[in-house]
């Protein structure tokens, strides 16, 4: 029988996970950052009085929002922020990506000025916050969604009339 062995222990106050503890385990641990602005930062997060990390010491992926850590100082998961003693936050990412999102839209806008971004057209509230990821209007990808549906149509009927040929040859 072979030894199940172990990974070391989250540093976390009140956390006791560690990864391979099952096959269906999703921890995973993360060392200390070398950085000394960052490792400061995850410090003061652990919170343990009179306490400094080893080599050995780590951090579960269960306290980072993402579940990994991010070396980006302006990303909440730049130190470990889901603590056991704290309440969660639903919205832990939206702080982080809405100056990004800011700046990309006023950068791609044409009329956009430095104080504000004019919409050239309402916002149909069935996309609304819905992000495809290309350069097409809302006005567009409904264009292309009726003519998906007409198509599907006219091949339901096609398929029909196969059906019907199909019977008449059988026969």
């Amino acid at each position: 029988m072979a030894k199940l062995v172990l990974g070391p222990c989250c540093s976390v106050e009140g956390c006791s996970l560690r990864p391979g503890t099952n096959l269906l385990s999703q921890i995973k641990v993360y060392r200390f950052p070398k950085d000394t602005q960052q490792r400061s930062a995850w410090i003061a997060a652990v919170k343990r009085r009179d306490w400094s990390p080893s080599v050995n010491s780590r951090v579960c992926s269960t306290h980072f929002i993402t579940g990994k850590p991010s070396n980006d100082p302006l990303h909440p998961d730049y130190a470990p922020s889901r603590m056991p003693d704290k309440p969660q936050k639903a919205k832990g990412m939206d702080r982080y990506w809405r100056p990004l999102k800011r700046a990309a839209s006023a950068a791609t806008h044409p009329d956009a000025g430095p104080e504000t971004v004019k919409r050239t057209e309402p916002e149909s509230p069935r996309y609304k916050n819905k992000s495809v990821g290309t350069d097409l209007s809302m006005k567009d990808i409904e264009d292309l969604l009726s003519e998906n549906a007409a198509l599907k149509s006219y091949n339901e009927e096609l398929e029909t009339e196969l059906r019907a040929h199909e019977q008449i040859i059988i026969q």
